[in-house]
């Protein structure tokens, strides 16, 4: 009987701990902005931060073959018979991630207040959407390009959005006679996220619908490139990041971002209101 009694017990407590609401994440200083914001949405597998001396703190942006396409800033110590930029070249090409996990697909990772929400996830997704396509026609029209949008079944299926980027500027999106619109998209797609009532504070506060970047169905951005290289994805992605609202951050994955005809993106970076947070962690010598 008291065997029984102890697992009865013990079932008990299991139980109880599973349906016990999960805590928050907290900020932890000693890792980087971008893997804080990760471990928040439950997407740290796999992702780590890259730990270098202060002393060794560089611009990436001098590197002839990675300042141009990229624009960011970045850590790197140098390796004995290699420039500078030829190790920035090293450091970003040893991002390796298991593919088909969350850290090595592109999402949109967002904790919309219940108040901009609204009460149901329908509603939450309707007005992710529309903020979607405000950043991106905004983004859009700082890099001078021309847009229309299309969104399925007469405007009222906000799932997955088509927006057209036309430029006189650029030869790959100029338009295509006898229509207006050029082969550059930007694709997106939206799915419902779930309520979160009470929110990690760095990242938002009180309750939140969560868009998940974990579960099989995310919201994300995506790109076709059946016509080959057509514009710098990643420019792109910065300046939609920039017109979002702060509490949307927008994952980008090694590999997974076009930036020059022959270049992808190399490292997993976090884009937030324009500004790109790296996975780096300055350190003492």
């Amino acid at each position: 009987m008291k065997n029984i009694a102890a697992l009865i017990l013990t079932g008990y407590i299991i139980s109880s701990l599973a349906c016990a609401p999960k805590k928050p994440a907290t900020y932890n200083p000693e890792k980087s902005k971008a893997l804080n914001i990760v471990t928040a949405a439950g997407m740290s597998y796999g992702l780590k931060d890259v730990h270098v001396p202060k002393d060794t703190v560089t611009d990436i942006r001098d590197s002839k073959a990675f300042g141009a396409a990229y624009g960011i800033a970045s850590y790197y110590t140098p390796t004995p018979g290699l420039s500078s930029s030829g190790s920035a070249s090293m450091a970003l090409l040893s991002w390796v991630l298991l593919p088909k996990t969350p850290a090595a697909r592109n999402s949109i990772i967002a904790w919309m207040p219940e108040r901009i929400g609204g009460n149901s996830k329908e509603d939450a997704l309707d007005k992710m959407a529309d903020l979607i396509i405000e950043a991106t026609e905004q983004a859009a029209n700082d890099l001078e390009y021309k847009t229309s949008v299309y969104i399925p079944n007469n405007g009222t299926d906000k799932r997955g959005l088509s927006i057209n980027l036309v430029s006189s500027k650029a030869q790959e999106c100029a338009h295509v006679p006898p229509s207006t619109k050029s082969y550059c998209n930007m694709i997106f797609k939206v799915r419902h996220p779930h309520k979160i009532e009470n929110t990690a504070h760095y990242v938002g506060s009180g309750a939140t619908w969560f868009f998940d970047p974990m579960k099989s169905d995310f919201t994300a951005p995506i790109f076709i490139n059946k016509y080959g290289f057509q514009f710098d994805q990643l420019d792109m992605m910065i300046a939609i990041s920039k017109h979002l609202p702060d509490w949307a951050y927008i994952y980008l994955a090694p590999k997974e971002i076009q930036i020059a005809e022959k270049e992808k993106l190399q490292m997993p970076l976090i884009l937030n209101k324009g500004k790109v947070h790296l996975f780096i962690k300055a350190g003492n010598s």
